[in-house]
């Protein structure tokens, strides 16, 4: 019987909430049994931040999950993504990929349906969807929900393409976060691709958004969210830190000392986009359980 998802993750310079990342991972869902992780780092300091997640993941996650880290080597970002996505390919019929600054901020419900929604006229199951969100912290600017179905226990589904809003995440299928696919659906149109890192991956997505499948599925309330309280790429100009900026290395010192980000103990209750800066809190890494 095959698993059921491959999930990668794209991280740089920031262990601190790659952690954070797994282990809401590991404590909100049942579904992200095998993460594989393309990591870089820039120096000695974000090396070590990634070696104490590696000692110390095995001591805090559950059992049944399968992490794998992969540095990106000299070969680059696009064979290095290549060759994890041909790894173990068989295994596989959904992937799903994630980057490290997101939080799955609640309880992932009646998981055993997402893989049915995922079907004939639907490209997608949206993991940072739902009908509270409203807001595109990129852009600064607000949108309204789009027309949707109930499907499923508590799932909404809508057309992205018709009508079409560039501005509106719920018009943007082809996201690297929190977004699963059918393996093969999503791996013929990467094959297609230029691209050298993750932000240029997803903006060459972008170019391919003529496919027939015209519906996206997602929880009614959003279930992941981005903290861009820092920026690593050096690509695009995106914009962070606006009301909380927390570099990365004030990140990976903090995580080297022994403080990790307490983000059960964070207020989601104003989450209204995929993207929000919230207050972060910490707590030292002994208390953590």
């Amino acid at each position: 019987m095959k698993n059921k998802i491959k999930t990668i993750i794209f991280s740089k310079n920031r262990s601190s909430q790659l952690s954070t990342l797994i282990d809401s991972l590991d404590k909100n869902s049942t579904i992200f049994n095998d993460i594989y992780i393309l990591y870089q780092f820039t120096n000695d300091e974000y090396k070590k931040g990634y070696d104490k997640l590696k000692r110390q993941i095995y001591e805090n996650i559950s059992k049944n999950k399968s992490i794998y880290f992969y540095e990106e080597s000299e070969e680059g970002f696009k064979s290095n993504l290549n060759e994890l996505l041909e790894l173990n390919r068989e295994k596989y019929d959904h992937i799903c990929f994630m980057v490290d600054d997101q939080i799955m901020y609640q309880r992932l419900e009646h998981e055993d349906e997402i893989f049915d929604l995922i079907n004939d006229d639907t490209f997608c199951f949206s993991l940072r969807l739902g009908d509270n969100v409203i807001y595109r912290h990129l852009t600064d600017s607000y949108y309204d929900c789009p027309l949707y179905d109930i499907v499923g226990t508590n799932f909404i589904k809508w057309n992205w393409i018709n009508p079409y809003d560039e501005k509106s995440d719920f018009s943007y299928p082809l996201s690297l976060d929190g977004h699963i696919f059918k393996y093969e659906d999503i791996l013929k149109i990467i094959k297609l691709l230029n691209y050298n890192n993750p932000n240029t991956l997803e903006a060459s997505l972008q170019s391919q958004l003529n496919f027939p499948k015209r519906y996206i599925v997602s929880y009614k309330h959003s279930k992941m969210v981005n903290l861009p309280i820092n920026r690593v790429n050096d690509v695009f100009n995106n914009r962070f830190g606006t009301k909380v900026n927390i570099s990365e290395k004030e990140l990976n010192d903090k995580f080297l000392k022994g403080e990790i980000i307490d983000y059960k103990s964070m207020d989601y209750s104003k989450v209204n986009s995929c993207h929000v800066e919230l207050p972060v809190l910490f707590k030292k890494q002994k208390d953590y359980k």
